[in-house]
């Protein structure tokens, strides 16, 4: 089974982030081409899709939270499940704004070149859509995390 990692930013504001995941690939082979040109001059975007991929499939990954700080498996457990109910608001929300952004940018299409305008916003929705019907699939009941103790200078090595 593959591995996905999260790092705690802040307890208080119930946040975490992918530390450890695979980036998106394709065995088409255009569609490859275009995904690393893309990881060469902006490479933000790949990890962004990268991690949104990840939270559609989240369900078929073990997940493993590293911290710095010796926490009880009850208050992580407890943390990853308000994270994710947030990350499924956020994502509901982004699911909406971009569907109703799509019908005004396709009127852009009626420019010449390529419609940057549409294109972004669809392929934003799609793995945001992605995401969040992995993340509603997820069983917070039955999840099983694997906590890894870890120094703060340690968290993330590895990648």
């Amino acid at each position: 089974m593959k591995t996905i990692t999260f790092d705690i930013i802040s307890v208080l504001k119930f946040k975490l982030d992918i530390i450890k995941y695979e980036k998106i690939s394709s065995k088409v082979g255009w569609v490859q081409r275009g995904i690393d040109v893309t990881s060469k001059h902006f490479p933000g975007i790949i990890n962004y899709l990268s991690k949104q991929s990840i939270l559609g499939n989240i369900y078929n990954y073990k997940i493993v939270i590293e911290s710095d700080k010796k926490r009880s498996k009850e208050f992580i457990d407890k943390l990853f499940s308000i994270w994710i109910r947030k990350e499924r608001v956020k994502r509901r929300a982004l699911v909406v704004i971009e569907a109703i952004l799509i019908p005004f940018t396709a009127i852009l299409a009626l420019l010449p070149g390529p419609n940057m305008f549409f294109y972004v916003p669809a392929l934003l929705l799609y793995y945001h859509w992605k995401s969040l019907n992995g993340l509603k699939k997820l069983d917070l009941d039955n999840l099983e995390l694997e906590i890894h103790y870890v120094g703060k200078d340690q968290i993330g090595d590895g990648k």
